[in-house]
């Protein structure tokens, strides 16, 4: 939170610290509900937030299809959907604020909007056709880029699971497109996942990029596109429970109702060093004497 109110502060500008964030830590530490934080902060304190709370389900979900504006990208239509229906919900009244300066290609499934598109147009406008036409994902890229020059509010693009967008994904490209037998199409092959998985070229100008890893996938892909360098810079480490932070929370857990009475202590002690203080697997562990 510090760290977003800092490059507001400083509109953002790379000279002054403006910088892509990465949540890194042990698995169970809290990353995803650090991140959590960060975005239920930033929109409660007035930003525009972009959230990707799964990354992973939209490497192993859904469907793609080759692009009909680019060669040799493909399209990930319900994933598009779904990421512009999260917004619209979450932002309603903000992105019927914001007039759309950019247009959609021009192919025939966007034709409509095109046609209709007005200097009064709003991101809202965008998102609702984009929700409903045949061609979500270039509505999703077209909005994606819109956010690069908001200026309105500050703008947060948050993405869960961030490795996990890039290298392999789970599809596999459809055999003729370009190869002579099946390979898994890359991240940097599908137009709504590239959009979203190149923090370190993120252009706002009203705002910045947090993104958390995960130990779902490999992070090697991850660190070939964010130099050392760039990620020693950028990263926040979450780190485990101290042991006082620990017992804390057990109490606000009996507090709370969610624990019945407190562990003895060597079953306090016991449940500390099997979990490593790591939070996800202390409330794991801690479920199974609700």
């Amino acid at each position: 939170m510090e760290e977003l109110n800092r490059q507001r502060q400083n509109n953002f500008l790379q000279s002054k610290g403006g910088r892509p964030l990465f949540i890194d830590g042990l698995n169970g530490s809290g990353k995803s509900v650090a991140l959590a934080h960060a975005v239920i902060y930033a929109r409660a304190t007035g930003w525009l937030v972009l959230y990707v709370p799964e990354a992973y389900q939209f490497v192993s979900k859904y469907r793609i299809k080759p692009s009909q504006t680019r060669k040799w990208i493909y399209d990930l239509h319900e994933g598009a959907a779904v990421l512009m229906e999260n917004f619209r919900r979450s932002h309603h009244d903000k992105l019927g604020k914001i007039k759309m300066k950019g247009t959609l290609p021009r192919i025939d499934e966007l034709q409509a909007f095109n046609d209709s598109q007005t200097k009064n147009t709003t991101l809202l406008d965008l998102i609702d056709f984009g929700i409903t036409c045949d061609n979500p994902s270039e509505v999703f890229v077209a909005l994606r880029n819109e956010l690069d020059s908001v200026t309105e509010y500050p703008v947060l693009i948050a993405v869960d699971e961030i490795n996990c967008l890039m290298g392999n994904t789970g599809f596999m490209k459809p055999v003729g497109m370009r190869e002579s037998k099946i390979h898994w199409a890359d991240g940097s092959e599908i137009s709504v996942i590239r959009c979203l998985n190149r923090p370190d070229k993120t252009t706002m100008v009203n705002g910045t990029f947090i993104g958390a890893l995960s130990t779902r996938r490999s992070v090697k892909a991850f660190h070939k596109q964010i130099s050392k360098e760039v990620f020693d810079q950028c990263k926040m480490t979450v780190t485990s429970y101290s042991y006082e932070e620990y017992r804390r929370r057990l109490s606000r857990f009996v507090e709370t109702g969610d624990l019945f009475y407190p562990p003895s202590t060597i079953t306090e002690q016991y449940i500390y060093q099997v979990c490593s203080g790591r939070p996800k697997h202390v409330a794991s562990y801690l479920s199974t004497l609700f």
